[in-house]
């Protein structure tokens, strides 16, 4: 499709959409103008660290910072791979960051109560509900007595003690990015491991988490799938 074509069908799409805002930058790099240079490089070498990377093993990190330089509210999403653990943001339809994380656990064992429960991450398509930058879960967490000793540890719900006395203390979840109302989410955790193992969220490697808050934006679509 030449140049002109493009910019006819995607101008008859906005005036049917009644919307007279800028475009452009919903499109990928190359419908209005040649690829920068930065761009093609960030292909290369996303290319590269494809071919020499074992994504489902490693914990190796693909970040490009030019690339991430031109993210904004309109060409920025995230996938979330299962099946190879891994997270990517994409700028305007270029990876540029790849990195692993944790989805939920199919089997979790819950050590108070004896019970294996179905964790699993739901699929879909989540706009990215809220962010904050240190959160407190309010579900999971430990009940603490007034000498400092744990007396239980994970879900609140379940505990069956009294809590009279007690002190409760949420699990941290740095970098908070919401994606359900049922409190499941992107966050930075120290347990990032290379087999699903969570209660739902998803664990992101401290730094990369924080990369990931930078660049995204309320409303930003994360899709999580197989």
């Amino acid at each position: 499709m030449k140049i002109t074509h493009k910019l006819l069908f995607v101008t008859m799409l906005f005036v049917f959409n009644g919307c007279t805002s800028s475009f452009t930058s919903l499109f990928p790099y190359d419908w209005f103008h040649s690829e920068p240079k930065h761009v093609a490089k960030a292909k290369v070498d996303y290319k590269k660290f494809k071919e020499t990377t074992n994504l489902r093993k490693s914990f190796t990190v693909f970040k490009d910072e030019r690339l991430l330089k031109d993210s904004n509210a309109k060409n920025t999403r995230v996938t979330v791979d299962i099946s190879e653990q891994r997270v990517r943001l994409y700028v305007a339809n270029v990876v540029a960051l790849d990195a692993p994380c944790t989805t939920g656990a199919k089997r979790k064992f819950e050590p108070n109560t004896k019970i294996y429960r179905d964790k699993r991450t739901p699929k879909g398509v989540f706009p990215i509900m809220g962010k904050i930058r240190d959160k407190r879960s309010s579900i999971f967490g430990k009940y603490y007595c007034k000498d400092g000793t744990c007396v239980y540890k994970g879900d609140r719900r379940k505990f069956k003690g009294s809590k009279s006395g007690l002190r409760y203390e949420g699990a941290s979840l740095k970098n908070w990015m919401r994606l359900t109302g049922g409190g499941i989410g992107l966050h930075a955790s120290k347990y990032v491991k290379r087999h699903p193992g969570t209660n739902g969220c998803i664990r992101l490697p401290s730094k990369v988490s924080k990369t990931i808050f930078k660049h995204v934006y309320k409303g930003t679509k994360v899709t999580v799938k197989n």
